[in-house]
């Protein structure tokens, strides 16, 4: 894919597009791991399987994604999730791969089992 970024040994990433939350939005920062912020996603396993999001359709729609959304310290969540939080900006719209090293290693978490691979589509709204 010609728009997947490596980070070095953190994640792989797209970006998919900027999403305009108002008219003036400040593209200019990205939130540090005490903020707080307002993102969108939906989490996936490789096989399809969704084990968590904030919308309720089927498809990741950019015309319901915005009935609800997530909010929360940047710094409290999964590690390379935080991390990429935090090259995000206002508006972005990413989809992030996260090998199981990453993310719960071979001991998984809830219904995500060991040794999966995690795949985040993340529109960061507001911080």
């Amino acid at each position: 894919m010609e728009s997947l970024y490596n980070t070095g040994s953190f994640f792989y990433y797209e970006e998919i597009e900027v999403v305009d939350f108002k008219e003036e939005m400040d593209r200019e920062e990205s939130p540090l791991s005490t903020d707080t912020v307002n993102f969108h996603y939906r989490g996936k396993l490789i096989n399809g399987y969704v084990f968590d999001q904030t919308f309720t359709n089927e498809e990741f729609n950019l015309d319901f994604v915005f009935d609800s959304y997530k909010k929360g310290t940047v710094g409290s969540f999964v590690s390379t999730f935080s991390t990429a939080l935090q090259y995000m900006k206002r508006g972005d719209y990413w989809k992030i791969y996260i090998p199981a090293e990453l993310g719960y290693g071979n001991s998984g978490y809830g219904s995500i089992p060991g040794g999966s691979v995690m795949i985040f589509d993340i529109i960061l709204e507001d911080f």
